[in-house]
């Protein structure tokens, strides 16, 4: 059984120049304890590093993996702000306009290729995947409550997600018995078995995550100050800028004192066993199918369909396909094509089905070979014009599963279909108790885009 821990610093305070001494001093203790670590940079934190002169730091930054953690953090509108009202095609193209110069500016300066991202606290969107996606960035490390898997990983939008892990935890260095007690804490989890299934854990996975800024402020963050209830507090009631609230901040012994506390941590874990693993190589990690898929495994997926009137995920020799995965071995299999899972988005919108007549067979493959594009990736129709009759992606399943069953018919009737995978996801849209967003804050359309985005959920097995 193996021990593994992502290890990550969300790295975004260009308020406070003293943030970047802690920085320096989280760097000396990973330097000391031989470990990568993952650092997700905030655009104008890296510009703040390069504009004071701290090539120290941006070199030594380029030792560990980078990710990203958006332009300018909480400063608003954030992009669950700016996305809300609009559909997720609209929502990607938003982010793209709004996040490009940091995400450039970012390699750039730093000299490396981005691998991962994670929102900058409950700033979630699903909006954000296709365009980290055609900028490379694969990972979704994070911690936030929309997406929960069973406290599994899981690809969700094309990316791979560590968010909401069983094994999530930190040794916080304020406690009374810091170490002591956060050890307690690992060698629980360490012991617990949470599989994947009815499959036991070849590996268990933990993240440790941090920010270096909070080894230097005294009790809150920088962001606070500045952005609390939906505003920017550092500009006027003109929009004139008014310069940025300083946070307090703690002493640098007590900040290297707190950092030492998660040393000794780290170190403690290193021997009970446990190696660290960064972003780039935690898709190493995941298990992939051990052989082909065969018509009958799609026969079974279609007999789950029929009889469930749902689609959700599913194993397959492995490893788990998704429920837009499952729309595309279904049309594979109906027209006799090598099956294989092909990615696509999840619809933009929900579907009202019209059905007036019989489903036809060859109707059914014209449209299930149609899909439509965001940001250049194949995305399903909202849609599905079959015949005279208008269904969803989730009835057309149905009625490919129907006709894959039985070859002789040429045409079926369908069911409404439920996509299962929506149920992983947390909450009830309105944020409106949350310290960054204004006092009334519902997101109903964020959610409403989360759980059309579940067509691509699906969970993965850590070798």
């Amino acid at each position: 059984m193996a021990l593994k821990c992502a290890l990550w610093f969300d790295t975004s305070d260009f308020i406070n120049p003293e943030s970047e001494e802690a920085l320096s001093y989280v760097l000396d203790m990973l330097d000391d304890l031989g470990i990568r670590a993952s650092f997700k940079m905030v655009g104008e934190k890296v510009r703040n590093l390069k504009e004071h002169g701290r090539v120290d730091l941006l070199t030594r930054l380029a030792r560990h993996d980078l990710g990203y953690h958006t332009d300018l953090h909480s400063f608003h509108p954030t992009m669950t702000q700016y996305c809300e009202p609009l559909s997720f095609r609209e929502g990607a193209a938003e982010f793209e306009r709004q996040e490009s110069r940091g995400i450039h500016d970012s390699r750039e300066i730093l000299g490396k290729r981005l691998t991962g991202y994670g929102q900058p606290g409950c700033s979630w969107t699903p909006d954000v995947c296709p365009v980290l996606k055609k900028h490379g960035i694969d990972i979704y490390l994070d911690d936030h409550f929309i997406l929960n898997v069973d406290g599994q990983a899981f690809s969700y939008g094309g990316m791979l997600n560590f968010n909401t892990l069983h094994r999530i935890m930190r040794c916080w260095p304020d406690h009374e018995n810091p170490v002591q007690e956060a050890l307690e804490e690992f060698d629980r989890l360490a012991a617990e078995e949470h599989p994947l299934g009815d499959v036991p854990e070849q590996t268990k996975l933990f993240s440790i995550f941090y920010h270096p800024c909070e080894f230097i402020n005294r009790d809150h963050f920088w962001d606070l100050d500045n952005c609390p209830g939906g505003k920017n507090l550092c500009y006027d009631e003109n929009g004139d800028f008014v310069g940025y609230i300083k946070t307090p901040l703690t002493t640098f012994d007590r900040m290297r004192e707190r950092i030492d506390t998660v040393r000794e941590f780290l170190q403690e874990i290193m021997e009970r066993g446990v190696t660290f693993v960064t972003m780039e190589e935690l898709p190493k990690m995941v298990q992939y199918r051990n052989r082909e898929i065969t018509v009958e495994d799609v026969k079974d997926l279609a007999q789950d369909i029929v009889s469930t009137a749902t689609v959700g995920f599913a194993e397959i020799a492995g490893e788990y396909v998704s429920p837009v995965e499952i729309f595309s071995l279904l049309r594979q299999a109906l027209c006799g094509h090598p099956l294989k899972p092909f990615f696509a988005y999840g619809p933009e919108t929900r579907c009202i089905s019209h059905i007036v007549s019989p489903i036809r067979r060859v109707d059914v493959i014209e449209a299930m070979n149609r899909y439509g594009t965001v940001f250049g990736y194949p995305q399903l129709l909202s849609a599905y014009e079959v015949g005279e009759n208008t269904l969803s992606a989730g009835e057309l399943c149905y009625a490919a599963a129907c006709f894959l069953l039985n070859e002789e018919a040429e045409t079926c009737e369908v069911k409404p279909v439920t996509c299962a995978t929506e149920q992983y996801v947390m909450g009830n849209g309105d944020w409106s108790g949350y310290w960054l967003f204004p006092p009334h804050f519902p997101v109903p359309n964020t959610y409403e885009k989360t759980r059309l985005q579940c067509w691509t959920l699906k969970p993965v097995r850590l070798v």
